[in-house]
C-alpha cells in the first residue's frame, strides 16, 4: 500500500487477507503449490513492516556490492 495509508484501511485489508488465507480454497491451492500459510502472529501489519525493514537492511549491502542494477 502507499506510504501513509490510514491505519484503519491497512487493518481492514490485512484482516480480509488473513481471513481469505484461512479458507479451504486458498489453503488447498497454496498447499498444492508447496506453499504454507504462515502463523497468525506473522501476519500483522506491524510484523510485516518490520520484516520488510529488516530484510532491506540485511540485503542492501550485498546487493550494492554485487553491482546489480534495475533497469
Amino acid at each position: 500500500m502507499p506510504k501513509n495509508t490510514p491505519d484503519a484501511i491497512v487493518k481492514k485489508l490485512n484482516g480480509a487477507m488473513v481471513q481469505a488465507m484461512h479458507t479451504d480454497v486458498v489453503t488447498d491451492k497454496l498447499g498444492a503449490l508447496g506453499a504454507e500459510i504462515v502463523p497468525d502472529n506473522q501476519t500483522s501489519p506491524e510484523f510485516l513492516a518490520k520484516l520488510v525493514k529488516d530484510e532491506t537492511e540485511k540485503w542492501a549491502q550485498p546487493i550494492k556490492a554485487s553491482g546489480v542494477s534495475v533497469d
